[in-house]
């Protein structure tokens, strides 16, 4: 299998949001990838340090550093994905 390329980046507050497939899975800011805390990634990455992503976050996430670890991040992303929530459709608009 081949690894997984975020399908979107978005900016947001000065960092910027990952998706993988329409799922949001993690935050860039301050040069470091945050990862959203799943069953998976608290299994995989319990020896992570856990920070908030930006101030005034309420969210702790993992850092994660080990991109060369291709059989880590390949089974981190696919187990994120299954447990992560699908994407809420957006709210049809009301017309005037």
């Amino acid at each position: 299998m081949d690894c997984p390329d975020p399908d979107t980046v978005g900016n947001m507050m000065g960092g910027y949001l990952v998706y993988l497939n329409g799922k949001l899975i993690g935050d860039i800011g301050d040069n470091e990838l945050f990862l959203k805390r799943t069953p998976t990634s608290d299994t995989l990455l319990a020896d992570s340090e856990l920070r908030y992503p930006y101030e005034g976050s309420k969210t702790l996430m993992h850092v994660f550093d080990r991109f060369e670890e291709t059989a880590l991040v390949l089974e981190l992303l696919d187990g994120m994905y299954a447990e992560l929530p699908e994407k809420k459709p957006a709210k049809a608009r009301r017309e005037r």
